[in-house]
């Protein structure tokens, strides 16, 4: 059994975390609109999510961090706890433009306590750079090197977003290689309709906190890029 290293975060108030939602969808909306430049929204977004490992130590002394490389993709490893039960594959969101380790340091923390899990967040490459297929590519090379780096423990594969797309995406490529597939996988959220042509961007129109009002314009650019078409 996983022994916490520090004490896990703890859920936020109702009333606070229906203000914080509110809070983030307006400020959302307008920093990572449909017509921002893409190389804006990501500078954007590191700079209000991204994480320090001093300022995460700070409140949790006994939390571990460890770089590693698969072939050419950088992994941070973030180590929540004691004697990790599994390893988990956390694939970050971002519209395949933007996220990185460094902006999912605390997510990643929060699933390793709450998994027992050795968390490893790959910096897989981004659109519009490197477009389709690049990030497939790089978490299939980190998939492996994670699965040959610890063969004692189960493999879990989870993502949020585009990286929960990525991960199904993944998880096809392996059967389709003919590949082990993980223990099971976490989708939070995961984008899977690229053409945003399913009934539920009409149905939830008006409730969405970020793609309100024109979700279609909203996800159209960053797939447009991850596609690798102006």
């Amino acid at each position: 059994m996983a022994t916490a290293a520090t004490a896990a975060p703890g859920p936020l108030p109702r009333i606070t975390r229906w203000l914080s939602l509110r809070a983030y969808g307006v400020v959302t909306s307008a920093l990572f609109g449909a017509t921002t430049p893409p190389v804006t929204m990501r500078s954007r977004f590191e700079r209000f999510a991204r994480v320090s490992r001093e300022k995460l130590r700070r409140k949790h002394p006994n939390v571990g961090f460890e770089d590693l490389r698969a072939g050419a993709v950088p992994v941070e490893v973030v180590r929540a706890v004691e004697q990790p039960a599994r390893v988990l594959l956390h694939l970050h969101g971002g519209g395949y433009f933007m996220g990185s380790p460094a902006s999912y340091r605390l997510r990643a923390l929060r699933l390793g306590h709450r998994l027992g899990a050795e968390v490893f967040v790959p910096a897989y490459r981004l659109a519009p750079e490197h477009p389709y297929p690049a990030a497939l590519d790089d978490v299939l090379d980190v998939y492996r090197a994670v699965r040959a780096a610890r063969p004692g423990l189960s493999l879990f594969l989870s993502g949020d977003s585009a990286g929960g797309g990525l991960a199904l995406a993944l998880l096809l490529r392996l059967r389709a290689l003919g590949l082990p597939a993980p223990a099971g996988a976490i989708l939070l959220s995961p984008w899977t309709d690229l053409t945003t042509s399913g009934g539920s961007v009409d149905a939830n129109h008006g409730k969405d906190l970020w793609f309100t009002p024109a979700p279609p314009r909203a996800l159209g650019p960053p797939l447009r890029r991850h596609c690798g078409r102006p």
